[in-house]
C-alpha cells in the first residue's frame, strides 16, 4: 500500500500497519465527538453485489477495514447491516487487542446498533456471542414489549420519536465516554447521520470492479428532502493494486 499524497509516491517503502493507523488518527481534541464511516465500493458507484458488500473490496481493503477499528471508541451499526453481514462474536484479534491496550483504549470494542422499529430477537447470535452487553438505540414508536424483551440481551436506549435521531445518538455516546465513533453502514445509518451534517471523516475504498445497473449506493435511498451539499476536504489518499483509498473529512 502507497501514499499518493506525498511527492514520489511511486517510489516510497510499502505503509506498514503504524504508518497507516498514524495517518487516520482522529483529531486530539477530545472535547468533541468524531464521527467516521468507512465503505466499499466499485468503480461503477455500487455499494452491495447481490446484497452484501464483502465480495466487492480486496486486500487493501480488508486491511484498512480492520485497522480503522482499532481507533474507535466504540462502533456504531444499522441492525440490516449487522443482519446481513455478520458480525457474530470478537472483532478484533488478539494483536489488535494488545495495540489498543497499548494505546489507552480498551480490548473490547463496543458496539451499538440502530434499530428504529426494533426488528431484533434476543436469541439472534449476534447478541449470544457479544464479548459485551450491546447498545441498541430505538425510537419512542417501537414496541414497548420487544423494548422490554430485548433488554435481556442488550441496553435499550430510546433516541428518536419516530425515528432515530443521529444527534441523539452522539450526545449519548459521547457522554458515556466514547468520543470516537466509528460505523460501517449501512447505506440508510450515513444517510440520517449525512442529513444531520454528523460527518467528521468518510472512508470509501474505490475497487477496481463493477457491479452493474441496481445495487445500492453508500449513501442509501430514500426521500432527498434534508438533503445538501457539504464541502469535504481530501485527507488520505492510498492505493493498493489498484484499489483507492480516501479519507475525506469535513471541511
Amino acid at each position: 500500500m502507497r501514499n499518493l499524497l506525498t511527492p514520489s509516491a511511486t517510489h516510497q517503502p510499502e505503509l506498514t500497519d503504524e504508518d497507516i493507523l498514524g495517518l487516520y488518527a482522529p483529531p486530539s481534541d477530545e472535547s468533541q465527538a468524531f464521527v467516521r464511516f468507512n465503505f466499499v465500493m466499485t468503480a461503477d458507484g455500487g455499494a452491495t453485489h447481490r446484497g452484501v458488500s464483502g465480495e466487492i473490496g480486496g486486500e487493501g481493503d480488508k486491511r484498512m477495514f480492520q485497522l480503522l477499528r482499532l481507533h474507535a471508541h466504540v462502533l456504531v451499526m444499522g441492525a440490516g447491516t449487522v443482519r446481513a453481514e455478520g458480525y457474530e462474536g470478537d472483532l478484533l484479534s488478539a494483536e489488535d487487542k494488545t495495540w489498543r491496550e497499548q494505546n489507552g483504549l480498551s480490548q473490547v470494542l463496543p458496539v451499538a446498533l440502530i434499530s428504529g422499529g426494533l426488528h431484533l430477537e434476543p436469541s439472534d447470535q449476534f447478541f449470544a456471542q457479544a464479548p459485551t452487553t450491546p447498545i441498541v438505540y430505538t425510537a419512542e414508536t417501537s414496541s414497548p414489549e420487544a423494548r422490554e424483551k430485548l433488554s435481556a440481551v442488550a441496553e435499550v436506549v430510546i433516541a428518536g420519536r419516530d425515528s432515530v435521531e443521529p444527534a441523539l445518538v452522539v450526545k449519548d455516546l459521547v457522554a458515556r465516554g466514547y468520543r470516537n465513533i466509528h460505523s460501517e453502514g449501512g447505506p440508510t445509518v450515513f444517510g440520517d447521520f449525512q442529513r444531520a451534517n454528523l460527518v467528521d471523516s468518510l472512508c470509501v475504498t474505490i475497487a477496481p470492479k463493477t457491479a452493474g445497473p441496481g445495487e445500492k449506493r453508500i449513501g442509501g435511498e430514500g426521500p432527498t428532502e434534508g438533503n445538501a451539499l457539504r464541502q469535504m476536504t481530501l485527507h488520505n489518499l492510498l492505493e493498493h493494486h489498484g484499489e483507492l483509498l480516501a479519507e475525506y473529512r469535513k471541511a
